[in-house]
């Protein structure tokens, strides 16, 4: 009979548990001491099992089978509960929770990135840890989260309409652009390379603006400078670049020399020379240069051209009065011309008389004889007496007649044997004028000279009567002349 309650007992229990898988788990009799198990007690049998004695029978041997099995989950541990199908007896084994199991972080928007559990599914957002902002050396800067890789770029980029000297203005582009907080202004500022003075040229809010801005600033003072910008994002960050140097030219280069030439009546050939400088206004510091500087004459004939200094000494055929250009040209283009009159005379003025050239004895030239004692000579300084086709002659300047006796020569003053002209003029003429026979003064000869105001002298020695026959001691009474 005990044998039969056992066995309803047993399938008692077995009808209470269907539906759960039972594992049998032998470990040894209740009654065993290597089981742990007391009488009437509840005693640990070993580590993770509880067991339970409550049958007054005793058990012989449990027979154990899964009554709950709950798994760990991330944040909760497992159980695992057996019982005896025999006895009351259980055994309990618990573990921790499992923890998340996270998949990489991916970004989510500007701000955040994201995780998630590939055991649960949770999700967990946390904001992006960005690195300091890397210059690429070409107006490009990045920053990234080394977190979850996400990047974010900004650019600031120059540009100038030329850095080679130029005659006009030059225009500085400013572009920016930024993919991260947002552009909020962009300063530009100027650095005059002569005096090392810097200047705020232009101050450009954009609001954050994402994407791309454009700003403009135009250079128009002359000098040598570069530019430099700053951009500044709507969190404080700021990252700059800059130009190249930009050179402007607005001034025109200066002839230096011709104050030097001589501009009065000469008959020394005159030098032109001269020499230019570009220097940019108000400084020491050359500008563009001089790319050539050339003297023409009032043909528009260049004579003579050079680099930065030229020189041009008249030659015969420039007799006369010519106004010469000296033209200067910059590397830009810019033109300076200076104009220079010179007044060139080679040529004496000429005395035309009525006297008989050449009178010889024994080989000596007795020129100027004035057969009827009558000094009758006409001055003049025309063009036409020039042999290289003089436009304009300096004139008469000076007519003065002499009587020569021995070594002593005496100004015969007169109206018409003496003049002094004030002033250069081409057609001044004058006539001389002198009766010898109205004199009785014993003269060897007399001397006209006659003076340009370019220092062009002629002279011409005239003979009487009376000395002729005293050279050629003749017997005529000179009373009869």
């Amino acid at each position: 009979m005990k044998i039969i309650r056992k066995v309803i007992a047993a399938l008692s229990v077995c009808l209470m548990f269907i539906g759960i898988p039972a594992i049998p788990v032998y470990a040894g009799s209740c009654h065993n001491a290597d089981c742990g198990c007391r009488d009437y007690g509840i005693n640990s049998c070993y580590v993770g099992m509880t067991c339970w004695y409550n049958d007054g029978d005793g058990c012989s041997g449990h027979s154990w089978y899964l009554y709950e099995s709950t798994s760990a989950t991330c944040t909760s541990g497992g159980r695992v509960v057996y019982k005896c199908s025999i006895c009351p007896g259980e055994r309990i084994f618990t573990t921790p929770p499992l923890g998340h199991d996270w998949g990489p972080w991916t970004c989510v928007n500007s701000r955040q990135h994201m995780r998630t559990c590939r055991r649960c599914g949770l999700t967990q957002y946390e904001n992006h840890s960005m690195s300091s902002w890397h210059s690429h050396g070409d107006g490009n800067y990045s920053r990234n989260c080394p977190i979850c890789g996400y990047s974010q770029s900004k650019g600031l980029f120059l540009s100038v309409s030329t850095t080679d000297w130029t005659a006009g203005n030059v225009t500085v582009n400013v572009s920016g652009y930024d993919e991260g907080e947002g552009n909020s202004s962009i300063t530009l500022y100027r650095v005059n390379c002569i005096t090392g003075a810097t200047t705020t040229v232009g101050s450009y809010g954009h609001g954050g603006a994402h994407g791309w801005t454009n700003d403009s600033f135009t250079q128009t003072d002359e000098g040598i400078y570069y530019f430099y910008a700053i951009s500044t994002d709507t969190q404080g960050h700021s990252i700059q670049s800059s130009t190249g140097r930009v050179h402007l030219d607005h001034s025109n280069p200066v002839i230096i020399g011709t104050e030097n030439t001589e501009t009065d009546w000469t008959n020394i050939a005159p030098v032109i020379s001269v020499r230019s400088t570009d220097y940019l206004y108000g400084t020491s510091t050359v500008g563009s240069g001089v790319r050539s500087l050339t003297i023409y004459d009032d043909t528009g004939h260049a004579v003579r051209s050079g680099g930065s200094s030229t020189a041009y000494t008249l030659e015969e055929k420039c007799e006369g009065e010519h106004i010469w250009k000296i033209e200067a040209v910059d590397n830009v283009g810019h033109v300076t011309d200076v104009y220079v009159t010179t007044r060139y005379d080679i040529t004496p003025p000429g005395i035309d008389g009525t006297e008989i050239t050449f009178v010889t004895k024994e080989g000596k030239v007795i020129s100027g004889y004035c057969q009827d004692n009558i000094i009758d000579q006409h001055i003049d300084d025309e063009i036409v007496r020039s042999e290289h086709g003089a436009n304009m002659s300096s004139g008469i300047k000076s007519v003065i007649l002499y009587k020569v006796t021995g070594t002593d020569e005496e100004v015969i003053y007169s109206d018409t044997t003496y003049h002094r002209f004030d002033y250069p003029d081409t057609h001044s003429y004058f006539d001389v004028y002198y009766d010898i026979n109205l004199t009785d003064d014993m003269v060897d000869y007399y001397i006209l000279i006659t003076e340009d105001f370019a220092g062009n002298r002629t002279k011409k020695k005239l003979t009487s009567q009376r000395t002729l026959l005293t050279l050629f001691h003749t017997s005529i009474d000179r009373g009869a002349y």
